[in-house]
């Protein structure tokens, strides 16, 4: 309970200074908003390996299988952040963790199991919660862009004090980042569709066919960027919708299911 609280106040004050620091124009140090995060996410590694019981398949229920989402996503953001120098990303994926670690207080470790965790399925597992990390982040650099050029062309140059790449930086980004996720959704859905039985069979065709169109969403704008020259709100549009659909083929039907139908 202790780490679940001290992760939960590191990472909102993360946030909330580095929303300061981009929407507020404070003077603050990056180096010194981001590290409570980094502390809170060490809390929270550590509070999901003693509150549940990860050597037991019959642990990894909704709540947990969204924490370990979180944590993936959040350390994807983060080394992201390092290498890019761009922080944009990381306070969304701080409030979401926080947000994660408080249902995983009082949720009950007792839900409804999502699944056995075979090698075959362990793959198929990893490689889709690295796409939805990728392409999560890949989404929120989308509406970075967003919000640069429209800061831009309100000719609101203040934008550009802010510790943020540069609008052409930022674009290259989005594209790297969108070629490696859908090349993991991708091999994601090769190996569901090879290694899992029912992937397009009763109960489980709803999240390969939105995993599918998420597929074509994220692979038109590579086309069409490449092609094209599609960039800005086109780049938001796609990437939103393609995000949209894997969160709703991966979560979708066990929210209904661990949550709605219990009750």
């Amino acid at each position: 309970m202790l780490l679940a609280v001290l992760g939960i106040i590191g990472y909102l004050f993360s946030a909330i200074a580095l929303l300061l620091i981009f929407f507020n124009h404070a003077k603050l140090s990056l180096k010194f908003v981001v590290l409570p995060g980094i502390v809170a996410f060490i809390c929270h590694v550590l509070f999901v390996q003693l509150h549940y019981q990860l050597n037991e398949p019959s642990a990894y229920n909704l709540v947990l299988v969204a924490n370990i989402i979180s944590l993936v996503v959040g350390f994807t953001a983060l080394g992201f952040a390092q290498k890019y120098h761009n922080y944009f990303v990381v306070p969304v994926c701080f409030l979401f963790s926080s947000l994660m670690l408080f249902i995983g207080i009082f949720a009950p470790i007792s839900l409804t199991t999502v699944a056995s965790w075979s090698i075959e399925t362990l793959s198929h597992i990893s490689f889709a919660l690295l796409a939805y990390a990728v392409l999560t982040i890949t989404t929120l650099l989308s509406f970075q862009y967003s919000f640069i050029s429209n800061r831009l062309k309100s000719h609101d140059l203040s934008v550009l004090q802010l510790p943020l790449p540069a609008l052409n930086d930022v674009e290259k980004q989005i594209f790297k980042l969108l070629l490696s996720g859908t090349l993991f959704l991708t091999v994601s859905i090769i190996t569901g569709a090879v290694f899992l039985d029912n992937f397009f069979g009763s109960g489980q065709s709803h999240k390969a066919i939105l995993s599918i169109l998420a597929w074509c969403c994220f692979t038109s704008l590579l086309i069409g960027h490449s092609l094209l020259g599609w960039r800005g709100n086109i780049t938001l549009a796609l990437t939103l919708s393609g995000s949209t659909l894997l969160t709703l083929g991966y979560f979708g039907s066990r929210i209904i299911h661990d949550f709605v139908m219990m009750h």
